[in-house]
């Protein structure tokens, strides 16, 4: 529970008026072992010119963590999603962050509807298991990034539910005005006032990358 209101609080800090929408710098280097399963939307409303954004959030993030293959390293899993889920890598697919830096540099972002209720599906039966690099002693933080409504609000928040009974932390984080904050409180974690976070775009993502990375340190 403590990391929950760490990770809630200093992600609030990131988006208040105090820090002028600039992001926080850190040179944090995080010593805990965590699996890490970014989320992430990549339907066709979203506008190409972001894809950068998105990627560099992403790999921002990362760099903070000690990814290895050793117990006390931290593991990243990235799953995108439109029509249907498309699996980039998962928790043990890599063993450096060189090497899953370069993986996230090639996401494909492929266009189409918004079906998150596949992504958070393949997520909780096939991502969190320990054949593909789940663990069950460290922490699990599972981050959905999205810029609109689910096609079917009803099954993504029952998969979401399937992926909490894992034990795992998801975050909800909402990009835009065609966000559903309904459909974001039912992805995320509670109290959803702690796990439902919000920015104008996909550049705006980088005012959360340093807090997010080090509340996950502490």
């Amino acid at each position: 529970m403590w990391m929950k209101l760490m990770l809630s609080a200093l992600l609030l800090m990131s988006l208040s008026p105090a820090n002028n929408g600039l992001p926080v710098e850190s040179k944090v280097e995080c010593s805990h072992a965590a699996d890490i399963l970014f989320i992430v939307d990549t339907s066709s409303s979203i506008w190409p010119g972001y894809y950068g954004d998105i990627k560099s959030f992403l790999k921002d993030v990362i760099k903070t963590f000690k990814i290895g293959p050793n117990p006390l390293d931290s593991r990243v899993g990235v799953l995108t999603f439109s029509t249907r889920e498309h699996l980039e890598f998962h928790l043990n697919r890599y063993k450096t962050v060189e090497e899953v830096l370069k993986a996230v540099d090639n996401i494909r972002f492929r266009g189409g509807d918004t079906y998150t209720h596949r992504a958070l599906d393949y997520a909780s039966k096939v991502m969190l298991t320990q054949k593909y690099g789940a663990r069950d002693d460290v922490n699990k933080v599972v981050v959905v990034l999205t810029d609109g409504k689910s096609a079917d609000s009803k099954k993504t928040a029952d998969s979401a539910t399937a992926i909490k009974n894992l034990g795992a932390d998801v975050f909800a984080i909402g990009v835009g005005k065609g966000v559903d904050f309904q459909e974001l409180n039912a992805v995320a974690s509670m109290p959803t006032e702690q796990f439902v976070f919000s920015v104008t775009d996909y550049r705006a993502l980088d005012s959360i990358k340093n807090v997010f990375a080090q509340s996950t340190c502490q």
